[in-house]
């Protein structure tokens, strides 16, 4: 029988983990919390490589008023991208009642979920993330570009991070742009410079149409109140709407209500 008994050990595999056996101490905490995904870092030196170019190939070519308009308009888009990257990554995004930090008012009973892998009760819009081991609400996505997840408490400084880094990119290609076209006209400029500006507008135009998609696309989902996990997948509209239902008073209900108001 032992035999038997550790034979079906072997071929069930190790123990399910738990909720417990996983448990906060797990969990990452912002984009800084470990690993670093490859594509965060390739974000980050798209970045760096942009304003690099832009100061040191760019910028020393422009000439005139448009020089200093330009370069104004390029270094605080790009610091306004940089902060707004920051602040999203360094906010935890997670459900405060994971961490039993949750203020304000009573929330009923109804309205909320159970997670069994964060252990805790947690608001009717929050999604746990198997990235970052953690319940998020208002969960719109884990973003691999930021290593983070998105939710209501960083989404805000999402939309301002991406629709910045179209600005900083649009600069990049019309600056570059309008050099060449200025050039060839002219005829003139030397032959490394012509092909550096190519470079420049052929590869900052193709992040700039997936950034414009991608600005566009979140425009879109703000202007329908969804995220981005409800676009693609129609669960939490679901909870909502059940939720919503089973608020929402009966006809036969209205219609006592209705007559016990009329006067006699």
């Amino acid at each position: 029988l032992k035999s038997c008994e550790s034979r079906l050990s072997q071929l069930r595999g190790p123990p399910r983990l738990t909720a417990p056996a996983m448990g906060l101490e797990d969990r990452r905490v912002n984009g800084w919390s470990l690993p670093i995904s490859f594509r965060y870092i390739f974000s980050i030196w798209v970045f760096s490589a942009n304003v690099a170019v832009f100061l040191a190939f760019l910028m020393p070519l422009l000439q005139g008023p448009v020089r200093l308009f330009i370069s104004v308009a390029f270094v605080v888009a790009a610091v306004v991208t940089f902060l707004a990257a920051l602040k999203t990554t360094l906010v935890d995004p997670i459900d405060p009642m994971v961490l039993g930090t949750m203020t304000g008012p009573a929330i009923d009973e109804d309205d909320l979920l159970h997670c069994r892998y964060c252990s805790s009760d947690v608001q009717m819009d929050s999604k746990h993330c198997w990235e970052c081991n953690k319940c998020i609400v208002m969960f719109d996505h884990h973003c691999p570009w930021l290593n983070t997840c998105i939710g209501a408490g960083n989404y805000m400084y999402f939309y301002i991070t991406i629709s910045a880094f179209l600005v900083v990119l649009g600069l990049a290609v019309g600056s570059a742009a309008g050099l060449l076209v200025h050039r060839l006209l002219e005829g003139r400029g030397h032959l490394p410079t012509l092909i550096g500006l190519i470079v420049v507008i052929s590869v900052d135009m193709c992040v700039w149409m997936l950034d414009l998609a991608l600005v566009t696309f979140h425009t879109y989902l703000c202007w329908k109140s969804m995220t981005t996990y409800e676009y693609l997948t129609g669960k939490v509209s679901r909870r909502r709407e059940e939720m919503l239902k089973k608020r929402a008073p009966t006809p036969s209900k209205m219609s006592a209500d209705a007559v016990a108001g009329c006067p006699a």
